[in-house]
């Protein structure tokens, strides 16, 4: 009997051997099937969010909206960043497939070292616009997005019956198509209603004048506060448009007929740009550089709708 018990324990410790040799030799390939077994398994719980918030339908070159959230490059990867905070989503689960070697890389380096998060504000509404763009990754290829947004719901409330009583204030109907005319009138409205705010600090955070709300309800704002919210006008108006920055200054890039053009509110305001109120309102590059290239000189890498 003792003989026995010994013997299944020679053949325990045999197979156990055996098998650890195996894991030892084979450990690329069982890893692999692991991770191709977890992923098949938690490919059905993607969940895609069957509502949308303030999400623009416009074609861009820079960026690209997707419906595919199984990445198979850093391309893909950017798609779905994108498409995540254009929908309004704060929340957002996806998984790196098997194939996908340096996914979980290729995440980390987007997250913690590109411009491109930068960028991508730029392209999406206001609304949706971030403070903070989080991102969790797992060992199992498991990625978690969170959005920390910059304008809260009851300011995003309070701001679309805002644009509303301007345009009827302005006699304009957003149902129909927008004139060069119309859009001059909310330039021409807005900057009779706000001034520069020459105390602004970032360092203060009790102040907003570098948003659409405290634009609007302080009657101060900096160059964000009135590009945020000329934009929040232009998509009431389904009229094409980004912010465009430099490295100190921001700005509202317009596409109307076939063209962009640039419109900067902050420039026209009569406390920045005296006695005139028009010279940065729908011009085209050449014109903004001869006007003034130092505070308005964008980067044309990153933003491709600028190759004019």
């Amino acid at each position: 009997m003792r003989s026995t018990r010994v013997l299944l324990n020679i053949v325990y410790i045999l197979i156990t051997a055996i098998f650890v040799v195996l894991l030892f030799t084979y450990r690329e390939e069982v890893t692999s099937t692991i991770h191709s077994t977890i992923n098949e398994v938690l490919k059905e719980k993607v969940i895609i969010p069957s509502e949308r918030y303030n999400t623009r339908s416009f074609t861009f070159e820079t960026v690209r909206t997707t419906e595919d959230f199984e990445p198979n490059n850093l391309d893909e990867l950017k798609n779905i960043y994108y498409t995540v905070l254009n929908n309004g989503w704060t929340n957002f689960t996806f998984y790196c497939p098997t194939d996908y070697k340096t996914c979980i890389d290729d995440t980390l380096k987007l997250a913690n070292k590109s411009d491109y998060l930068e960028i991508i504000n730029y392209y999406v509404s206001p609304y949706n616009n971030y403070s903070l763009y989080n991102t969790t990754v797992s060992t199992t290829g498991e990625i978690n997005l969170s959005v920390d947004k910059v304008y809260e719901d009851s300011e995003i409330e309070y701001l679309k019956k805002y644009v509303d009583e301007v345009l009827k204030i302005l006699s304009i109907n957003p149902e129909e198509t927008p004139t060069k005319e119309s859009l001059k009138k909310i330039h021409d409205y807005l900057i009779s209603k706000i001034s520069y705010d020459e105390d602004y600090k970032e360092s203060d955070i009790n102040s907003n004048s570098n948003n659409a709300y405290g634009a609007v309800t302080t009657h101060k704002a900096i160059c964000s506060g009135y590009t945020d919210i000329y934009a929040l006008f232009l998509d009431r108006l389904n009229v094409k448009n980004i912010k465009l920055p430099s490295e100190n200054h921001i700005w509202n890039y317009v596409y109307f007929k076939n063209k962009w053009y640039h419109i900067d509110l902050t420039w026209d305001d009569d406390e920045v740009n005296k006695n005139n109120t028009s010279n940065f309102f729908m011009i085209d590059t050449k014109k903004l550089h001869e006007l003034d290239k130092e505070k308005h000189n964008f980067d044309k890498e990153f933003f491709i709708e600028t190759k004019e």
